[in-house]
């Protein structure tokens, strides 16, 4: 696949247009300390202006210094009552927030935007190009936001909007950033056609004016789009047009002297020749991006073009300049702690000692990928919990901006009233009488506020504690329903179980029911915690139960899993609804078990050595599986020997955030605590758990529901 930006910066380039290619550090250094200088000079709305420009200098160089000078030129435009300078600055703070796309910053770029767009302006001001641009910036911004969340037909629309703006305002480049702007929103959309036509109108603006380096950027998304419509359409047709564009962009790379851009270059038409087959080719152009990459010191860039160098002469079964390669796009991933990269070396030095019959090295690198891979999920998972995190803040703001406006019109009406008590001070030796009456109304009516004020909260007391109830009833109703451990025993010698909800109910829970001669174990880490968790926690009870009932006469814990997914799916038949679970079951019959998780591995301690059996990847219930595959859980079966002991755990230990760094316990940190306590019994075990949690998660809060259980056959 070609190489792209990331969601964001790519986003970024749409409409900011401002990154420079590195070679021109030192013109943008020079920029930067001539408006510095010329600050120290500036005063009044000059200062502001300033300010804003460095915002807008430093923001792909110095992110830290970017902020400083959006706030400073937010506070001096407020301080002077300078309507451009606060809609430039809100503009310029608000592109730092989506630039840096940290916790919440997505929300306060959104509040940022909407502010510029929401400012109120005269007849006179709504003629000023040069405050419409400005919305038209927010706009564009807003966008950005939009297709970062996936509403592409908002983010169509916004952009569309500035569109027009910029047209009434005659700007040529800014009209040429709408249209790429929108061109990538059906690129991420996979309409590569509408993406294709869009770019092109870019293009010829953008050449129409001389702005090269914004000609070379949309030959670059035109040469991208071109080339996944063909692999899209699965087209016979040549790859010409593709090229084409790769050797214009190239070109003009050449001519700025932008030497990243032409690695880059070099890399994706690499790629393209490699899918063709062409490899003398392939291995030419990767070469030179990777001398540009050494030159210009780009470990980033360099691990990446080593890895496709190291692909290609896997390809071609050379298989130790292969394993040289990849070292070498192991080294320079390391050097910049690229998680991606990495991952991709990692898996082709696996590959390549697997076909070199090295296996410890192979499985050592396995390894290796596994965990990167995990860490690359735990990611990407936690981005889109961000993302539907900021969405639901934008809405709570948005309810409490029209409380504001709300709480605005009376405070106004208090002002109103308080002028009409000036006036009539003024007069309180003539119509001392009349302002006696007055007070004594004023007191009547707070008394009767008064006694209205404590009858509400009075009845939001009654309300809480009715909730408060219904919790704790909702709670021994949990508790009735899981078992108690000693129904879990049987066969098994020992038992121990550290269970710790996060709230008075919890989404964790346990379950066992014996059929015939066999017992079957149900653990799972349902959706949330709290009242959703322990909502999920009866329907799976009811779901499990009466699956195991229909299909007693041939249980299996892999079928069972799959049943109960297809289950789980009719019961929340809602598309939108992404709520599931992640489990694990056991059949014990005598001494064989049988096991298969949804992300819930289980652990076998036998003879001193500890061994980990994986789950799937993968959720129960939820709707958004990749290409809508039908799920397949492994099934493991083991025979247990006298002593051996088996762990399940939810993810609520390792996610517990704690320790001197305040970092996540982590999955290996855990197992290596099982292991270390494996010996005891398993009721000291489950006091030691319990100990260790207390002692890493010291005065923080609980993250999530906390459930390990372990057996003694």
């Amino acid at each position: 696949m070609l190489k792209h930006l990331s969601l964001a910066c790519l986003l970024l380039l749409l409409f900011f247009h401002l990154p420079l290619p590195l070679c021109a550090q030192e013109e943008v250094e020079n920029k930067i300390a001539k408006l510095e200088q010329e600050l120290a000079r500036a005063r009044d709305t000059r200062a502001i202006d300033i300010c804003v420009n460095l915002t807008n200098e430093y923001l792909f160089y110095d992110l830290d210094r970017a902020f400083k000078y959006a706030h400073l030129a937010l506070q001096k435009a407020e301080t002077k009552n300078y309507l451009y300078g606060i809609m430039a600055a809100r503009v310029a703070l608000g592109n730092c927030y989506l630039y840096r796309s940290e916790q919440n910053d997505l929300l306060s770029a959104f509040e940022q935007y909407m502010q510029v767009i929401e400012t109120p302006l005269t007849p006179k001001q709504e003629k000023n190009c040069r405050l419409l641009l400005e919305k038209a910036k927010a706009l564009n911004g807003l966008g950005s936001l939009y297709q970062i969340w996936g509403d592409f037909k908002k983010a169509i629309e916004l952009h569309t909007n500035s569109l027009k703006i910029r047209e009434d305002c005659g700007d040529p480049i800014g009209i040429a950033r709408c249209y790429n702007s929108i061109g990538l929103v059906y690129d991420n959309m996979g309409n590569y056609d509408e993406a294709i036509r869009y770019y092109s109108r870019a293009l010829n603006l953008y050449e129409k004016h001389r702005r090269m380096r914004d000609v070379a950027g949309v030959l670059n998304n035109l040469a991208a789009a071109t080339h996944l419509k063909l692999l899209q359409s699965q087209s016979a047709e040549s790859y010409e047009q593709v090229f084409d564009y790769y050797h214009r962009s190239l070109k003009i790379s050449e001519e700025l002297k932008d030497r990243r851009g032409m690695a880059r270059i070099y890399n994706n038409m690499g790629i393209l020749y490699a899918e063709k087959g062409n490899f003398d080719e392939a291995l030419d152009l990767y070469f030179r991006a990777a001398m540009i990459d050494e030159e210009e010191n780009d470990p980033a860039e360099a691990a990446a073009t080593f890895n496709n160098i190291a692909r290609l002469f896997e390809q071609k079964e050379e298989w130790l300049v292969a394993l040289d390669y990849y070292r070498k796009a192991l080294e320079s991933a390391a050097a910049v702690e690229s998680k991606s990269a990495l991952l991709n070396a990692t898996q082709g030095l696996s590959r390549v000692y697997a076909q070199m019959g090295d296996y410890y090295q192979a499985f050592q690198y396995a390894q290796m990928s596994n965990r990167l891979q995990k860490e690359l999920y735990d990611v990407e998972t936690s981005r889109r919990i961000a993302l539907i995190s900021s969405q639901y803040e934008i809405e709570k703001k948005q309810k409490q901006i029209e409380l504001l406006e709300r709480e605005k019109e009376l405070q106004k009406l208090k002002e109103e009233q308080l002028q009409q008590y000036i006036i009539l001070g003024t007069l309180l030796l003539a119509m001392l009488s009349i302002l006696v009456l007055l007070l004594f109304n004023r007191y009547r009516f707070k008394s009767k506020l008064n006694k209205q004020l404590q009858a509400l909260y009075r009845e939001l007391e009654i309300q809480y504690k009715r909730t408060e109830d219904s919790i704790q009833y909702a709670s021994r109703i949990q508790q009735a329903m899981i078992p108690k451990p000693e129904a879990l025993l049987t066969p098994f010698r020992e038992i121990g179980i550290f269970y710790r909800p996060k709230s008075i109910v919890s989404g964790d829970f346990y379950w066992c029911k014996e059929v015939g001669n066999k017992k079957v174990i149900f653990v799972a880490d349902c959706t949330g915690h709290g009242v959703p968790g322990a909502l999920m926690t009866v329907l799976s009870m009811n779901l499990i139960d009466k699956l195991v009932n229909e299909m007693k006469d041939n249980l299996h814990p892999d079928e069972l899993l799959r049943q109960l997914d297809q289950h789980i799916q009719q019961a929340l038949s809602d598309e939108k609804v992404q709520d599931g679970l992640d489990g694990a079951i056991l059949i014990v019959e005598g001494n064989r078990l049988e096991y298969a998780g949804a992300k819930f591995p289980l652990y076998l301690f036998h003879d001193n050595d500890f061994f980990v059996f994986n789950a799937a990847r993968i959720s129960l219930g939820n709707k958004s599986y990749i290409y809508n595959k039908e799920k397949v859980f492994t099934l493991h079966k083991l025979e247990l020997k006298p002593g051996d002991k088996i762990y399940l755990h939810s993810d609520g230990f390792p996610d517990q955030f704690g320790g001197e760094k305040e970092r996540k316990y982590m999955s290996k940190r855990f197992r290596e605590l099982l292991q270390r306590h494996a010996a005891l019994p398993l009721q000291e075990q489950a006091r030691a758990w319990e100990k260790e949690f207390e002692h890493w998660k010291g005065n923080k809060d609980q993250t999530d529901d906390v459930l390990v259980i372990g057996f003694m056959y």
